[in-house]
């Protein structure tokens, strides 16, 4: 009975994990008046623990995470106060998990980890949206920067090109990085500066040196549609260099789950009639 107490009480507190860190924004299923309640009540929750954590938040983590957030596209107007109400209570619940799994026995000290485990969760999260989203960028990044060379060696200006791109390039994270650099500069905000805010922004290497030579080329005079060939062509050929060393990395990777799973198996396979051989 004690054992399927544990139990129990280990699966509800997982549930309550996923449900009030991550909130309603990523429920999918239920009836709209539960989605509802269950919404209202976990954005009640982040917004009071976030208020009562605000006045201890350093300057430093404010920055990062602004930039982090920004970097991974918003995130629905996540705050630093809103990340860090989502560790907290991440890591009390984890805390409560790890408590009723091993407290009084000898893997307490798991106790602490499940709780710092809980703390890291929404920062490490939140680092893996910004990857996955620098990731959808560099594989759109190729085709997009065709589409406006072709604009721009068609005889159109820069603003025009860029405003056919956004219109036929696909659907993701950098045509929308674009299309905001395009509703500034269409406001009044010079081309230089709104392509420096789009680097500042994004913080992709391969991004920033785009447009770092697009605001060098404006600046000096030369032509648009020659830098963008040569920004096209180096982009297509690093992107192909950036394949062939995944390629090669891919046999260390395949290396570990062969020495655990594979490797084993073998040597039971070889060595298993041996040793019944000289037991019995």
């Amino acid at each position: 009975m004690t054992t399927l107490a544990l139990i129990l009480a280990a699966v509800a507190a997982a549930l309550s994990v996923g449900l009030l860190t991550f909130g309603a924004a990523q429920l999918s299923v239920g009836k709209p008046p539960v989605k509802k309640r269950v919404k209202g009540l976990t954005e009640r929750t982040l917004d009071r623990l976030g208020k009562r954590v605000a006045p201890y938040l350093p300057a430093g983590f404010r920055q990062r995470t602004e930039k982090k957030i920004t970097m991974a596209g918003g995130l629905d107007d996540l705050t630093p106060e809103g990340l860090a109400a989502r560790s907290v209570l991440s890591a009390i619940l984890a805390g409560l998990i790890g408590f009723v799994l091993f407290a009084g026995a000898q893997n307490g000290w798991l106790v602490p980890v499940f709780f710092f485990a809980g703390l890291l969760l929404p920062v490490i999260r939140l680092n893996d949206q910004v990857k996955q989203r620098h990731n959808a960028m560099l594989r759109q990044l190729p085709f997009h920067l065709d589409l406006l060379t072709l604009g721009v060696e068609a005889g159109l200006d820069f603003t025009a090109a860029l405003a056919k791109m956004v219109e036929k390039g696909k659907p993701g994270p950098l045509r929308e990085e674009f299309n905001l650099m395009l509703s500034q500069i269409r406001v009044g905000v010079a081309r230089g500066q709104a392509m420096r805010e789009m680097a500042t922004r994004v913080d992709l290497p391969q991004l920033t040196t785009f447009l770092s030579a697009l605001i060098q080329a404006d600046k000096l005079g030369m032509s648009i549609g020659k830098v963008l060939r040569v920004q096209s062509e180096g982009v297509r050929v690093e992107r192909s260099q950036r394949a062939e060393q995944r390629a090669n990395e891919a046999p260390v990777k395949i290396l570990i789950p062969l020495v655990i799973f594979v490797f084993p198996t073998i040597w039971i396979i070889l060595f298993a009639p041996m040793i019944f051989s000289f037991a019995f």
